[in-house]
């Protein structure tokens, strides 16, 4: 299910009617308890409900019809309807229930209704009859009112139901409900459904809206709280639509306003060390109410610092576990043995999790954290409301990108306080020295001795700040400014940091701290994972944000203790990447570590460039538009690019349960996070593509995307749209280059970066055009590409695209063994051996698919056309 933008989000039925019901409270104001049904008959203008279900399925049916419905229905009027029952008893979430809707001028303060498709001489229908008990029981369930008490069948004044909802079988059905208990479930399309409707509070917007009945009370110091409206969660440094709490433009531009509106200081905190995902929401579940009654405002980023935590437990299964006692030869051996191994087979997923870390904030709204400096931009401008930066061991490694990133936004950061920072000493250095003026930069970690006599897990006998800079990083013995052993080592540095303060022990605390020290610089941590669930040190923390002059005093409320037992190895593996399932498999079928030596050594480099492939290969799509010859295209690919380069790191994927849209886009994701500088990336597809209607506006006249589909079974939603994939690839790490090869319908282009400049008996790969409701838009006039021509508007593209065919054409594939037409040609010219450049190749494919009725298209910037084609340089 999409997380909803211009579409509205459908409740398909009572459970999810139930479930919207029983979590919107939080989103609400106050809803009126009077309700208006009103008849939306059929119009000669709109085809009707079930033709549409006919054609085009229930989901794009509901969209079309409520598209049609705002330019034939509704006109110029605005919003008018709340809500939407469709005959199948499905309901469409049209507008936010504080909003007022506007009639003859006036504002009414009541639950507007609209029962679609229907005719006053109908009789009832029991779908639609359901679905508006369930919507009148959800009401009185958050008005506390009797939503029959005074609605009268064919009234003109009060609350109002049309004839074909008699007011005895309204009753009679909410009879049945009277009484239930709703209980709580998670499920996507309510999760979007909520985000959708918490996103267009009035508050956050404009608009007239309903009169609240009562002051809200505000809850109780640590009553629970909402974490929709505290939790940004991050992929590959992409707002994800997976895991525990999903994360979308427009929540993020609720948690803003949320934030703003709250008007407390804002703490922006990013979880490190070795915890899952799972363990950083419950973190931020835990101590959220903390925060606020301590007067501040917090967001959590929940990212991916757990990568390597797994990879330390296979390690462990290597080397073996045990208690740590005393430090000696045989301890000193076994500790370099682990970070050879760690070195050996860990530095591409520390250099993962860095790079995720760095694309939070990279330029363009596809990067999380950059969105959400944008957005803080706009809603602070009049405002003077301090941001503050909370980041404990890897979290440290995210904050510094952000920190330059608000600066690049104009945003001024009050203060930064990294607890046991993994982030080198350059970073820091780099970080302070982008930025105008330093902020309060205060770091808190242990005395080397207090670092030496931590462990990591049993695994390693010093503490996992240790294991970074020793096995993690490229670099043996790479400083970080979490050791006080390489600050101490760096004067200059430590300059750096007194100067905001005037005094470093404002700067730098060391933990643990002496008795006596001031409360508001303790720290009592003893390990590494302390800092973010020691008192002392957040309250440290959360003194220096309201009040870093004083101590804290009893008024502050003290830090919960559930949060010291939260598991630092909850959610492990909840969200690791396949390239790096892939090394860790390799870890496990190592029989044991190197052979220690004497004394620790520097490791080995790291690895040079790599070759790798991405193949993903459908078949499986449902009803008539099953393909036959996609996984054999897959397999083909894979044998021809294996066959001459043993050593490529191959990802297929051709397995019918795992390839839906959203699947694709994280494989997709995830294997352009994975390059290195020098890497050699190649993407194949071949499946279905399809033309959508162009919502973004960038395709000029045209008026339509590229897109390829993932077997979804709702048709509607399994489109990954052309500018989806541009974002994604734009992501590229830009020393390394990137083939891509489409066998698939209407692939020319489809890999474009948006915005772009102007354009330049067999079976078909194209399910036709694939409608999606959306308001259509003015656009400018576009030149169009020539048949078997370069694409241009590619000038600034950091890939290679070939591809089956034209972004107007199709793809065919054919054979006793199907194959694609274009795969068939392109592995021909591939086997001969012969050095052609991307222009040659993309000419001979043409060439051998003459009289195929498709044309192989190039899409590249103009001089890429004269390089080596990768596959045969």
């Amino acid at each position: 299910m999409p997380i909803f933008d211009n579409d509205y989000p459908i409740m398909r039925g009572p459970r999810e009617i139930e479930q919207f019901f029983a979590r919107a409270g939080a989103f609400v104001t106050a809803l009126p308890s009077h309700t208006n049904v009103t008849l939306i008959g059929r119009s000669d203008r709109v085809r009707s409900f079930d033709d549409r279900v006919e054609m085009a399925g229930s989901y794009a049916a509901a969209q079309e019809y409520l598209a049609d419905l705002d330019r034939v229905a509704f006109g110029s009027e605005g919003e008018r309807f709340h809500l939407v029952v469709m005959p199948n008893g499905w309901v469409a979430l049209c507008c936010h229930f504080d909003r007022a809707i506007v009639r003859n001028a006036k504002v009414q303060p009541r639950l507007e209704i609209g029962i679609a498709d229907y005719e006053p001489d109908e009789g009832a229908n029991g779908a639609v009859l359901n679905a508006v008990a369930e919507i009148l029981f959800g009401q009185q369930a958050l008005t506390g009112e009797d939503p029959l008490g005074n609605q009268r069948s064919g009234s003109r004044r009060g609350n109002e139901l049309p004839k074909c909802l008699p007011r005895a079988d309204l009753k009679a059905a909410l009879g049945k409900l009277d009484g239930k208990t709703v209980e709580l479930e998670r499920t996507s399309v309510v999760d979007a459904t909520l985000q959708w409707f918490a996103a267009r509070m009035p508050g956050l917007g404009e608009g007239p809206r309903v009169v609240r009945r009562a002051a809200t009370r505000r809850p109780s110091a640590l009553a629970p709280v909402d974490l929709a409206n505290h939790v940004v969660n991050l992929r590959m440094g992409a707002l994800s639509s997976g895991g525990a709490i999903r994360t979308s433009a427009s929540d993020v531009k609720r948690i803003v306003g949320k934030a703003v509106g709250a008007g407390m200081p804002i703490a922006i905190y990013a979880h490190g060390g070795l915890t899952g995902e799972r363990a950083a929401v419950e973190q931020a579940r835990i101590t959220t109410p903390w925060w606020l009654a301590n007067g501040v405002y917090p967001i959590f980023v929940v990212w991916e610092s757990d990568l390597a935590s797994t990879l330390v437990d296979l390690i462990g299964a290597a080397v073996g576990v045990g208690a740590w006692g005393a430090r000696d030869t045989l301890s000193e051996l076994r500790d370099s043995a682990v970070e050879r191994l760690v070195h050996a087979t860990a530095t591409d997923i520390w250099g993962t999790m860095k790079a995720a870390a760095r694309l939070a904030s990279a330029a363009g709204d596809a990067h999380g954290l950059t969105l959400l400096a944008k957005m803080f931009g706009d809603a602070r401008a009049d405002t003077r409301q301090p941001l503050h930066l909370v980041g404990h061991s890897a979290g440290a490694i995210l904050h510094l990108h952000f920190l330059q990133r608000l600066e690049a936004e104009g945003i001024k950061t009050a203060s930064v306080q990294l607890l046991a920072p993994a982030a080198t000493t350059q970073l820091l250095r780099t970080t302070l020295a982008a930025l105008a003026a330093s902020p309060k930069l205060r770091i808190y970690t242990m005395t080397d001795t207090a670092e030496r006599d931590d462990t990591v897990r049993d695994v390693y006998g010093k503490s996992l700040l240790y294991l970074v800079s020793r096995g993690f990083e490229r670099s043996f013995g790479e400083p970080l400014c979490g050791l006080h052993k390489d600050l101490a080592d760096d004067p200059d540095l430590l300059d750096l940091l007194e100067a905001p303060f005037d005094d470093l022990r404002e700067a730098l605390v060391l933990s643990p701290t002496q008795p006596g020290t001031s409360r508001r610089l303790s720290s009592h941590a003893t390990t590494h994972g302390d800092f973010d669930n020691d008192p002392a040190t957040m309250s440290s923390v959360v003194q220096m944000i309201c009040d870093p002059s004083n101590d804290p005093g009893d008024d502050l409320e003290p830090f919960p203790a559930a949060a010291r037992r939260l598991s630092d190895r909850a959610g492990a593996t909840d969200r690791m990447p396949e390239e790096l399932s892939t090394l860790l498999a390799a870890v496990r079928e190592a029989s044991a570590p190197p052979p220690p030596s004497a004394r620790a050594t520097v490791p080995a480099q790291a690895r040079g460039a790599a070759i790798r492939l991405l193949s993903i290969g459908i078949d499986d799509y449902a009803g008539s538009i099953r393909l036959h010859g996609c996984v054999n295209d897959s397999n083909e690919w894979v044998a021809a690019i294996t066959k001459e380069r043993p050593s490529v790191q191959v990802i297929q994927k051709v397995a019918a349960d795992a390839l839906r849209r959203a699947d694709i886009e994280t494989y997709l994701t995830d294997f352009i996070a994975s390059a290195r500088p020098q890497d050699k990336l190649i993407w194949h597809y071949s499946g279905h593509g399809a033309p959508v209607f162009d919502t973004s506006g960038d395709e000029g006249e045209r008026e339509q995307d590229q897109a390829i589909l993932g077997n979804d079974t709702d048709r509607a939603t399994a489109i990954l749209r052309d500018d989806r994939i541009g974002d994604i690839l734009s992501a590229l790490d830009p020393d390394a280059s990137l083939l891509v090869l489409l066998d698939s319908c209407f692939s020319g282009t489809a890999t474009k970066l948006s915005p772009l400049a102007s354009f330049g008996s067999s079976r078909v790969r194209s399910v036709g055009p694939v409608t999606i409701a959306g308001p259509r838009r003015n656009r400018a006039k576009r030149h169009l590409v020539s048949p078997g021509g370069r694409s241009v508007g590619y000038e600034n593209a950091n890939h290679v695209l070939v591809s089956a065919c034209d972004f107007f054409g199709t793809a065919h594939e054919n054979g006793p063994e199907p194959l694609g037409v274009f795969t068939r040609a392109a592995l021909s010219v591939i086997a001969r051996g012969t050095q052609l450049s991307n222009a040659q190749f993309c000419a001979e494919v043409t060439r051998l698919t003459r009289g195929q009725d498709q044309i192989c298209t190039l899409s590249c910037r103009s001089s890429a056309e004269s390089e080596s084609f990768l596959l045969l340089s």
